[in-house]
């Protein structure tokens, strides 16, 4: 399986998750061969993980996290034709219920593909707020 080539930097998306309610995050991974024609790649196999942290290094707190080792991220292509999604986070109300930081974090979306390479698809701000009605 070829690994797609991404563009530089890492996509950038800020996100919201809202305590006591699911957080859902997707993407598609397209390919595009000399012609320019787009192609779905099957991340079948991929090892995913997005991991929510107050700080950018690995001493901070890990806030959420999502994986495909936790069952939270799936991978494979899914959908109809020209709405598909090959990766697929869904952290539920569970996980988001016990997030007691509130304001700002940041978040990224790191791949390992079967061969063992590791690249980053997305990062961003995460604005974590509180809920109001449970």
């Amino acid at each position: 399986m070829p690994i797609p080539t991404l563009g530089q930097p890492v996509p950038r998306k800020d996100v919201t998750i809202k305590k006591n309610a699911d957080f859902m995050f997707a993407l598609c991974i397209i390919e595009r061969d000399e012609l320019g024609v787009a192609t779905v790649v099957d991340t079948d196999g991929w090892i995913v993980k997005l991991q929510v942290r107050e700080e950018p290094d690995a001493a901070s707190t890990v806030i959420a996290e999502a994986s495909t080792a936790n069952g939270y991220i799936t991978v494979g292509i899914v959908g109809d034709p020209g709405e598909e999604v090959n990766i697929d986070v869904k952290i539920p109300k569970t996980v988001t219920a016990a997030i007691t930081h509130e304001g700002t974090a940041g978040y990224d979306l790191r791949v390992q593909y079967p061969d063992g390479n590791v690249e980053y698809l997305a990062e961003g701000l995460a604005y974590l707020q509180p809920a109001f009605t449970w």
